[in-house]
């Protein structure tokens, strides 16, 4: 198993005696109940984030209208988009795109 790396935090005394409380009913250490703590929030984060926020890349900053240049399809409702027809395309910050019709824009 890798070394654990070591994490330096200052935090007020408040929060010092409310974690020290947390460890000493626990009977663990106060670096044990800090540890315990980071890891189940990271993990809840995580859980939400899945849930409930929406993946960096499906978040478009961009959009700009155009011109189809060849037969294509809605990237939202699969609608088919003949050659020359306006259309909108959405980019990502990362440079993703998507071809949009008129009704979805």
């Amino acid at each position: 198993m890798a070394k654990d790396k070591t994490i330096n935090l200052r935090v007020s005394k408040e929060l010092y005696n409310k974690i020290k409380k947390k460890a000493t009913e626990n009977r663990e250490t106060i670096s044990s109940t800090t540890r315990r703590f980071i890891q189940d929030s990271c993990e809840i984060i995580s859980d939400l984030a899945g849930e409930v926020l929406t993946p960096r890349e499906e978040v478009f900053d961009f959009e700009y209208d155009g011109k189809a240049v060849s037969d294509t399809a809605c990237a939202l409702c699969d609608k088919k988009i003949k050659k020359g027809s306006k259309i909108k395309i959405q980019e990502t910050n990362a440079g993703k795109k998507r071809t949009v019709c008129g009704k979805c824009e």
